[in-house]
């Protein structure tokens, strides 16, 4: 087991679409009944979709620091315009 150091918090804007694309597919298809839509829907998405989604929310990434580098990044803090706080979701 790789031995944890810090977390680093990172806002994500619409210059991390792809970072938050592939996070958001990856949580789709592994928890589809948990969220308002489907991986294939998802990922029919274009660009400005994803760069909306970052720009209309706060959307929050914890990188997972160890011993032997990023162990990981959990996806979620997530506020929506009222900032009351949704689920969040590991991703390995």
């Amino acid at each position: 087991m790789a031995e944890y150091q810090g977390v680093a918090i990172i806002r994500l804007d619409g210059d991390d679409w792809q970072t938050y694309r592939a996070i958001r597919l990856a949580m789709l298809q592994d928890s589809p009944s948990a969220f308002g839509g489907t991986h294939d829907e998802a990922a029919r998405n274009e660009e400005h979709v994803w760069k909306r989604r970052l720009t209309d929310n706060t959307v929050l990434l914890a990188r997972v620091w160890g011993g032997t580098g990023r162990l990981g990044d959990v996806l979620g803090l997530r506020c929506d315009q009222t900032r009351r706080l949704l689920p969040v979701r590991d991703v390995g």
